[in-house]
């Protein structure tokens, strides 16, 4: 879930060093973290639909 915001971060890191651990809510004012939190939510929904879509063939 980290892997997206260490590669912004790596980004930001000169600007900011402390910005690892921050928390991807507290970031959704800033651009650059939009872009992630978009791709961990279409994520998730495509292993949702993975999941249902194999239990629905199943049955």
């Amino acid at each position: 879930m980290w892997y997206w915001d260490l590669l912004v971060d790596e980004e930001l890191a000169v600007v900011q060093p402390q910005a690892i651990p921050k928390i991807p809510s507290a970031n959704i004012g800033n651009s650059s973290h939009i872009i992630p939190l978009v791709l961990h939510s279409l994520f998730l929904i495509l292993l949702a639909l993975n999941f249902v879509v194999e239990n629905s063939v199943v049955v």
